[in-house]
């Protein structure tokens, strides 16, 4: 190995230089026989930093705690398939050490030499051994730098694609069209697929041919769409990476992104219900529900329990205050109930079915049911009046129906022009998902002997107050996978779920417990990691809530368990205690 590290320009695989951190010194992968490579950049980069956006804090893309300014070599390559007229990028960046010396072949040769140090005190770490290939959001297949940074701070190489698209837009959907009227399929393909293997390959061969030695490891981990991906990977490529972490799978994205039943609803009833009525709705359902795990804890555990529980009907004209109307008191209207009760059941078909199921009931409605308003206000803040409220579609619904279903970026974005006939058209454009994309997007591939027999490992986890992706999705899959392979699912699939967490754990009230590692450092692919290395089967997955209780300043721990079982309360602990809960045994939905 070091002989082939020498002849390619690298130093020692045990020493502190590794690669000339330089095109000519980054072969172009040979795995990749249906690549055409068109080129390799190289650069070196020291000290960099990402913010964490509000909200962020202690999701799945950002660290619970502060990061160092990281040293590493951003090496992007572009490909093309011969024949199909693609251009992808893949970058990778390559963790450099505190210490580690590297030669920029943009910069003067005698820096070769010189060590690096992070300027703010805190160590940028080394290659760690393994590989990890970040997902994307929306559609966007990857290039998502917070989600690298906090890899590489962890000391990962880090591979992700942009899947032959980039945009700054995770809704944009102009990309997928050759020309008005006509779906480029290979765009699509790659985006939904293609890429992705094509990342892990790329991945691979730079990073062992920069530090001169076989990596130890690979996993892949996203969320949202990133979840799909992981998904989609451990059932078509199951080799590619030893584990996969997936968060909040848009598994049938194909059919949730047409997620508009709401909007057409409110046509059809000549209202639209302001942001307040549906969240003094969403209020009243937690605090009905909340309870119903044992526990008043503001949390919603049992959301399947809910639907017998709580009846929206039964407040049409209870009276609540509208902040955005000026503290003006309304009532809960009966169409206001209608929409949220849509949101909560999901799309229901000709046959009395359920096209896709609805939002948990702590879920936030602004994306499914959102509306704009004209609250009346008065020079002095005060609402003269009724809210005055229209349909306002989730963006990238919106893009879904413009240009992948209707395929006219010239087509109105207005929805009355989209829902003539309301809820019923909602469901026709669900069918067209379906007939056109299920193959592509649909990820639900319950098959995944392939995994099993490589013993690779799927990790999934899901936010039971996902505003954007359905909780029953997720459910649908495991159950789906459990199905076919009775017995045997858990050996390489384990599935969690967690109370309160919003999606991917962005944004929330700060209740929501989300999953982190055992040794607290709020990154569940720690988990994965134990279970491949170390063969470490996670019965249950510690949680912690996102914010601290703002009258004990603790945060909450708890246990989240290996779906279908449930973490129950002892009846006698503290509620804000991992150690009073233990793992039933029993189904979701059994009360015992």
């Amino acid at each position: 190995m070091e002989q082939l590290a020498s002849f390619l320009g690298f130093g020692s695989a045990t020493g502190t230089g590794f690669s000339s951190c330089s095109p000519s010194s980054i072969p172009y992968p040979t795995t990749l026989p249906n690549a055409e490579f068109l080129s390799v950049e190289a650069h070196l980069v020291t000290n960099y930093t990402e913010a964490i956006p509000p909200g962020f804090e202690n999701s799945f893309f950002a660290p619970s705690s502060p990061l160092p300014a990281l040293n590493f070599c951003n090496v992007t390559l572009v490909h093309t398939h011969p024949g199909l007229g693609d251009r992808i990028l893949t970058q990778v960046w390559l963790p450099l050490g505190d210490g580690d010396s590297v030669y920029d072949s943009g910069k003067q040769q005698q820096q070769q030499q010189q060590p690096m140090k992070a300027t703010d005190g805190r160590t940028s770490p080394p290659w760690n051994g393994r590989l990890q290939g970040v997902g994307g959001a929306g559609t966007s297949t990857g290039f998502m730098p917070l989600t690298q940074y906090s890899a590489v701070a962890e000391g990962y190489a880090v591979v992700t694609t942009d899947g032959g698209h980039r945009s700054t837009d995770w809704a944009s959907g102009a990309w997928a069209l050759a020309s008005p009227g006509n779906v480029d399929w290979n765009a699509v393909q790659n985006y939904a697929a293609v890429a992705l293997h094509d990342a892990a390959v790329i991945g691979r061969a730079v990073t062992e041919a920069f530090y001169g030695r076989k990596l130890e490891y690979a996993y892949f981990t996203g969320c949202s769409t990133g979840g799909r991906q992981a998904a989609l990977l451990a059932q078509r490529w199951p080799d590619d990476y030893d584990g996969f972490l997936g968060g909040a799978p848009a598994v049938r994205g194909h059919e949730i992104a047409v997620a508009l039943a709401p909007q057409a609803r409110m046509l059809e009833l000549g209202y639209a219900p302001p942001a307040c009525e549906l969240r003094e709705l969403r209020r009243l359902a937690v605090e009905r529900c909340d309870g119903l795990d044992g526990v008043v804890d503001g949390l919603v555990s049992e959301p399947e329990r809910c639907f017998a529980a709580f009846e929206p009907r039964s407040h049409v004209g209870d009276e609540f205050v509208c902040e955005e109307a000026g503290g003006k008191t309304l009532q809960i209207t009966e169409a206001g109930v209608e929409v949220a009760r849509l949101a909560w059941e999901g799309l229901p078909d000709d046959a009395g079915g359920v096209v896709w199921g609805g939002l948990g009931h702590q879920a936030e409605l602004s994306a499914w049911a959102g509306t704009t308003c004209d609250y009346g206000l008065d020079g002095d803040g005060d609402a003269a009046g009724t809210p005055k409220c229209k349909p306002e579609p989730w963006p990238l619904a919106m893009a879904w129906v413009q240009y992948f279903l209707h395929r006219d970026p010239a087509k109105p974005t207005d929805p009355t022009a989209f829902f003539r006939s309301g809820v019923r058209d909602v469901a026709r454009l669900v069918h067209q998902a379906r007939q056109w994309y299920a193959s592509l997007l649909g990820t639900f591939d319950a098959d995944l002997s392939d995994l099993r027999d490589g013993g690779g490992k799927l990790l999934l986890w899901h936010g039971m107050a996902d505003e954007a992706i359905p909780l029953n999705n997720s459910r649908a899959y495991h159950s789906a996978v459990a199905a076919r392979d009775p017995g045997r699912v858990d050996g390489n699939l384990r599935y969690f779920e967690s109370p309160g967490v919003t999606h991917c754990g962005l944004g929330g009230d700060g209740r929501g417990l989300v999953p982190s590692s055992s040794s607290g450092g709020g990154r569940l692919l720690d988990v994965l990691r134990a279970w491949v290395e170390e063969g470490v089967v996670p019965e249950s997955v510690p949680a912690v809530s996102k914010e601290a209780d703002p009258a004990t300043g603790v945060r909450a721990t708890r246990p989240l368990c290996w779906y279908p079982r449930k973490a129950k309360y002892d009846g006698v602990g503290d509620v804000a205690s991992a150690d009073s809960f233990r793992c039933s045994r029993k189904k979701v939905g059994n009360s015992s």
